[in-house]
Protein backbone atom coordinates (compact mmCIF):
# COMPACT_ATOMS: atom_id res chain seq x y z
CA UNK A 1 0.00 0.00 0.00
CA UNK A 2 1.45 3.36 -1.06
CA UNK A 3 -0.09 6.26 0.81
CA UNK A 4 2.27 8.89 -0.50
CA UNK A 5 1.92 8.73 -4.26
CA UNK A 6 3.01 12.18 -5.33
CA UNK A 7 1.62 14.07 -2.35
CA UNK A 8 3.71 15.90 0.23
CA UNK A 9 4.53 14.13 3.49
CA UNK A 10 3.33 15.61 6.72
CA UNK A 11 5.79 16.05 9.58
CA UNK A 12 4.78 12.80 11.30
CA UNK A 13 5.13 10.72 8.11
CA UNK A 14 8.46 12.37 7.29
CA UNK A 15 9.74 11.41 10.77
CA UNK A 16 8.51 7.81 10.29
CA UNK A 17 10.18 7.66 6.89
CA UNK A 18 13.47 8.91 8.33
CA UNK A 19 13.28 6.35 11.16
CA UNK A 20 12.66 3.49 8.72
CA UNK A 21 15.49 4.59 6.43
CA UNK A 22 17.91 5.04 9.34
CA UNK A 23 16.98 1.63 10.80
CA UNK A 24 17.63 -0.03 7.43
CA UNK A 25 20.99 1.74 7.17
CA UNK A 26 21.98 0.59 10.66
CA UNK A 27 21.03 -2.99 9.80
CA UNK A 28 23.04 -2.83 6.56
CA UNK A 29 26.05 -1.51 8.48
CA UNK A 30 25.71 -4.34 10.99
CA UNK A 31 25.45 -6.88 8.16
CA UNK A 32 28.64 -5.51 6.61
CA UNK A 33 30.39 -5.68 9.98
CA UNK A 34 29.32 -9.32 10.32
CA UNK A 35 30.54 -10.13 6.78
CA UNK A 36 33.88 -8.48 7.63
CA UNK A 37 34.11 -10.46 10.90
CA UNK A 38 33.34 -13.71 9.05
CA UNK A 39 36.05 -12.96 6.49
CA UNK A 40 38.60 -12.28 9.24
CA UNK A 41 37.60 -15.49 11.04
CA UNK A 42 38.07 -17.51 7.84
CA UNK A 43 41.48 -15.93 7.30
CA UNK A 44 42.46 -16.88 10.86
CA UNK A 45 41.26 -20.45 10.30
CA UNK A 46 43.26 -20.60 7.08
CA UNK A 47 46.37 -19.41 8.93
CA UNK A 48 45.79 -22.23 11.41
CA UNK A 49 45.84 -24.69 8.49
CA UNK A 50 42.11 -25.22 7.99
CA UNK A 51 40.37 -25.17 4.59
CA UNK A 52 37.76 -22.38 4.48
CA UNK A 53 35.60 -24.26 1.95
CA UNK A 54 35.45 -27.27 4.24
CA UNK A 55 34.53 -25.02 7.15
CA UNK A 56 31.67 -23.59 5.03
CA UNK A 57 30.50 -27.11 4.22
CA UNK A 58 30.53 -28.10 7.89
CA UNK A 59 28.55 -25.00 8.89
CA UNK A 60 26.02 -25.73 6.14
CA UNK A 61 25.70 -29.35 7.27
CA UNK A 62 25.22 -28.31 10.90
CA UNK A 63 22.41 -25.96 9.81
CA UNK A 64 20.68 -28.83 8.00
CA UNK A 65 20.67 -31.03 11.05
CA UNK A 66 21.68 -34.62 11.54
CA UNK A 67 18.74 -36.22 9.70
CA UNK A 68 19.05 -34.16 6.53
CA UNK A 69 22.84 -34.46 6.57
CA UNK A 70 22.67 -38.26 6.77
CA UNK A 71 20.05 -38.37 4.01
CA UNK A 72 22.25 -36.18 1.78
CA UNK A 73 25.30 -38.34 2.55
CA UNK A 74 23.34 -41.47 1.58
CA UNK A 75 22.25 -39.93 -1.73
CA UNK A 76 25.74 -38.68 -2.51
CA UNK A 77 27.20 -42.12 -1.86
CA UNK A 78 24.49 -43.77 -3.98
CA UNK A 79 25.08 -41.32 -6.88
CA UNK A 80 28.86 -41.73 -6.71
CA UNK A 81 28.52 -45.53 -6.73
CA UNK A 82 26.23 -45.30 -9.77
CA UNK A 83 28.82 -43.17 -11.56
CA UNK A 84 31.58 -45.63 -10.61
CA UNK A 85 29.46 -48.53 -11.93
CA UNK A 86 29.11 -46.70 -15.25
CA UNK A 87 32.87 -46.20 -15.41
CA UNK A 88 32.53 -42.43 -15.44
CA UNK A 89 35.85 -40.65 -15.22
CA UNK A 90 36.48 -37.81 -12.76
CA UNK A 91 35.58 -34.35 -14.02
CA UNK A 92 39.23 -33.36 -14.53
CA UNK A 93 39.61 -36.22 -17.00
CA UNK A 94 36.42 -35.45 -18.92
CA UNK A 95 36.70 -31.67 -19.09
CA UNK A 96 36.92 -30.30 -22.62
CA UNK A 97 40.03 -28.22 -22.99
CA UNK A 98 40.14 -25.10 -25.10
CA UNK A 99 42.42 -25.31 -28.11
CA UNK A 100 45.54 -23.20 -28.01
CA UNK A 101 45.13 -19.72 -29.46
CA UNK A 102 46.16 -19.50 -33.09
CA UNK A 103 48.58 -16.88 -34.30
CA UNK A 104 47.49 -14.19 -36.72
CA UNK A 105 49.64 -15.86 -39.40
CA UNK A 106 47.78 -19.16 -38.87
CA UNK A 107 44.40 -17.44 -39.07
CA UNK A 108 45.44 -15.53 -42.19
CA UNK A 109 46.80 -18.69 -43.78
CA UNK A 110 43.58 -20.60 -43.09
CA UNK A 111 41.25 -17.75 -44.07
CA UNK A 112 43.07 -16.21 -47.03
CA UNK A 113 45.62 -18.80 -47.99
CA UNK A 114 48.58 -16.47 -47.28
CA UNK A 115 50.55 -15.45 -44.22
CA UNK A 116 50.29 -11.88 -42.99
CA UNK A 117 53.82 -10.96 -44.05
CA UNK A 118 53.58 -12.69 -47.42
CA UNK A 119 53.31 -10.76 -50.65
CA UNK A 120 49.76 -9.85 -51.51
CA UNK A 121 48.13 -11.32 -54.59
CA UNK A 122 48.31 -9.08 -57.67
CA UNK A 123 46.13 -6.00 -57.24
CA UNK A 124 45.80 -6.48 -53.45
CA UNK A 125 47.60 -4.66 -50.63
CA UNK A 126 49.38 -6.35 -47.77
CA UNK A 127 48.23 -5.55 -44.23
CA UNK A 128 51.30 -3.40 -43.73
CA UNK A 129 50.50 -1.45 -46.92
CA UNK A 130 46.90 -0.89 -45.79
CA UNK A 131 48.06 0.35 -42.40
CA UNK A 132 50.65 2.66 -43.93
CA UNK A 133 48.14 4.08 -46.44
CA UNK A 134 45.56 4.59 -43.67
CA UNK A 135 48.18 6.33 -41.53
CA UNK A 136 49.18 8.69 -44.38
CA UNK A 137 45.52 9.53 -45.18
CA UNK A 138 44.68 10.21 -41.53
CA UNK A 139 47.72 12.39 -40.97
CA UNK A 140 47.00 14.30 -44.21
CA UNK A 141 43.43 14.99 -43.03
CA UNK A 142 44.54 15.84 -39.48
CA UNK A 143 47.66 18.03 -39.73
CA UNK A 144 49.92 18.00 -36.70
CA UNK A 145 48.85 14.52 -35.59
CA UNK A 146 50.87 11.34 -35.68
CA UNK A 147 49.50 7.81 -35.86
CA UNK A 148 51.18 4.59 -34.81
CA UNK A 149 49.64 1.17 -34.96
CA UNK A 150 50.51 -1.14 -32.12
CA UNK A 151 50.30 -4.90 -32.24
CA UNK A 152 47.47 -5.83 -29.80
CA UNK A 153 49.12 -9.17 -29.11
Amino acid sequence: MHRHNGGPLNEDDARKLFNHIRAIEVIEEAEQDLRDDKKVRKELAKKDGFDAKILDAIVKRRKLGLGETRAADTLIKMYEEALDDEGVLPLEQTRITQPARRTLDEISQQTHGVELGAAAPPGKETLEEVLERTKREFEANHPGTSVSFKDPF
